[in-house]
């Protein structure tokens, strides 16, 4: 079964796939969006049948509020291990910091989100961990600019000792980090420690691989998917 709505994206390691086009995924009604590789649904809070659109093939609109998802596991992935988290969303918030979507948290500290921050007037998104030195948050800035009021791919991967973000295929940045080892579920549209910060814009996609993706692999995934959103 694709993972997506359109040519199929890499599958090796790829343990959550979320998608908005595929029927099979979310088929217009009810309030969970089913994992199309791992059985790790996610189910709706404050959310329903209304949130769906079928702009761009499919794609869920979320409030700025109070609606987000959260899947019902861990999706597979333990402690510190390799990981990658890639989402496509449309950003139309001119708050300073806004949450997308995030794996996994320790007490009160997030440990791998994908957050869009403004400064300046310009739209970036951080990369944002609780890492296990010094047990400090530590955040990693693309150094490019995400289209506001449009579409973006944006992925963040780890793998030991090292985070990387991507933006619309292309590397951006990257930092030393060694994530803490503890685990939650996967949240989508606010920060998986806090119950506000929610996300206003759009969501279609969300994917969780079990390892780092390479650079051409995200290229890859970006190239199989943007005509979706052009």
């Amino acid at each position: 079964m694709a993972c997506n709505a359109g040519p199929d994206i890499i599958e090796d390691g790829l343990v959550l796939c979320l998608d908005a086009g595929n029927n099979n995924s979310y088929p217009k009604s009810g309030t969970t969006w089913s994992d199309l590789v791992g059985g790790n649904d996610a189910t709706m809070t404050n959310m329903d049948a209304t949130n769906f659109s079928s702009d761009n093939g499919g794609i869920l609109n979320f409030d700025g509020a109070d609606d987000y998802l959260t899947t019902a596991s861990t999706v597979g992935i333990t402690g510190s291990a390799d990981r990658s988290l890639c989402v496509w969303f449309y950003h139309n918030s001119t708050a300073n910091v806004i949450n997308i979507t995030g794996y996994g948290v320790n007490g009160q500290k997030a440990i791998f989100d994908i957050i869009a921050r403004r400064t300046d007037g310009y739209h970036t998104v951080i990369g944002h961990f609780y890492g296990t030195d010094s047990n400090t948050i530590s955040t990693l800035p693309s150094r490019d600019t995400i289209n506001y009021l449009g579409w973006n791919y944006v992925c963040l991967t780890y793998t030991y000792n090292n985070a990387s973000v991507y933006t619309n295929g292309e590397f951006s940045n990257s930092k030393a980090i060694i994530l803490s080892t503890a685990d939650s579920t996967l949240k989508i549209g606010k920060a998986t420690y806090s119950p506000i910060d929610g996300y206003s814009g759009k969501i279609a996609g969300v994917q969780l691989y079990n390892k780092a993706l390479t650079a051409d692999e995200v290229r890859s995934n970006y190239e199989a998917t943007v005509g979706r959103f052009t």
